[in-house]
């Protein structure tokens, strides 16, 4: 079996938290997300990181052109090929996200 990266460019809170916790469900086997303040408990990572799965939570800038590149450079070099990437950021205000 293939194990693919998700990326998430996410605030690791809220909806991109909420986003990341549905590709966890969904049986990513690896998920990156990053933040320009990462504040995921280590509770919140060990849950996003299944058994057979790995989830990281990198601090980094996606409206930043260097941070992203250092991002993708050590993807690149450390993680199974990208074949997700989503810009997740924003507020849930206190209702589920839902399928349309």
């Amino acid at each position: 079996m293939t194990c693919l990266t998700r990326a998430a460019a996410c605030r690791a809170q809220g909806l991109g938290l909420q986003y990341a916790r549905h590709l966890a469900d969904a049986g990513a086997r690896c998920l990156v997300l990053t933040s320009r303040a990462p504040r995921l408990s280590a509770e919140e990572l060990a849950a996003l990181a299944r058994p057979g799965a790995a989830a990281f939570v990198v601090a980094a800038d996606a409206g930043d052109a260097a941070h992203t590149a250092r991002v993708a450079a050590w993807a690149r070099e450390a993680l199974p090929a990208v074949a997700h990437y989503a810009h997740a950021a924003g507020a849930v205000l206190g209702r589920t996200a839902r399928r349309s």
